[in-house]
């Protein structure tokens, strides 16, 4: 873990030197934020998703969603495989620069890459997890089934006989949801209410300021402060 105090996060970003990664959730906000730091605060950006792209020969969120499918079809498996390959290059050669402040956007699946490669991201990285509360849960989910975006389920999706595929993936749905969010806490640094990140009327300085008021100041006893 990085810990990190409040008065080391503002120098570092002063000194050009702050490397954080925005892990959660598709649809909570990560995209959103890294863009503005870009924008507004002159960022390095890398964002996976356009780097799984690339790779992949496919050309926006939409495309990749379109050519991975879904886990009831026989193509999903081997689409599934080939992504999260993609997705391990781009990580496994990742190193922030010197000198520059850097956001990393990484992919709702960034948590199933093998522990060398996390551990990689967490030596590298302030890692923040955009984290979806309980009265977020149901906006979650019928954001996901009208807008579709590729989604790693490893192994999650059962469909029950007799059950039709909108039950079984409401089902499904739930229990991966809890899955990964448990796995988003253990891998973060520092987590923030997705109301947070997602909401425009946060300007990009108060987002930065949300986030060093849950760091410890220098002085006192460094506790977790993961929670939202």
């Amino acid at each position: 873990m990085m810990q990190l105090t409040r008065e080391e996060f503002k120098r570092r970003i002063e000194e050009k030197r702050l490397a954080i990664a925005f892990i959660g959730m598709s649809n909570i906000g990560k995209s959103y934020r890294a863009r503005q730091l870009k924008e507004e605060k002159r960022f390095d950006l890398l964002s996976v998703d356009s780097e799984i792209e690339k790779i992949l020969g496919l050309e926006g969120i939409e495309a990749v969603a379109h050519w991975m499918g879904f886990p009831h079809e026989r193509r999903y498996p081997k689409a599934e495989r080939d992504y999260l390959e993609a997705e391990a290059q781009v990580m496994g050669q990742l190193k922030p620069p010197r000198k520059k402040n850097f956001i990393l956007d990484t992919t709702g699946s960034v948590i199933y890459l093998t522990p060398e490669t996390l551990g990689l991201l967490k030596e590298n990285f302030f890692v923040v997890h955009f984290a979806v509360d309980a009265t977020m849960i149901q906006e979650m989910t019928e954001k996901f089934f009208a807008h579709p975006k590729p989604v790693i389920w490893g192994g999650m999706f059962q469909q029950k006989p007799k059950e039709s595929l909108e039950v079984a993936f409401r089902r499904c749905y739930s229990d991966w949801l809890k899955f990964r969010l448990t796995k988003y806490h253990e891998l973060a640094d520092l987590s923030i209410s997705g109301k947070i990140s997602t909401d425009s009327k946060i300007s990009i300085d108060q987002f930065l300021e949300a986030i060093q008021e849950k760091l410890f100041a220098s002085g006192d006893a460094p506790i977790s402060r993961k929670s939202d």
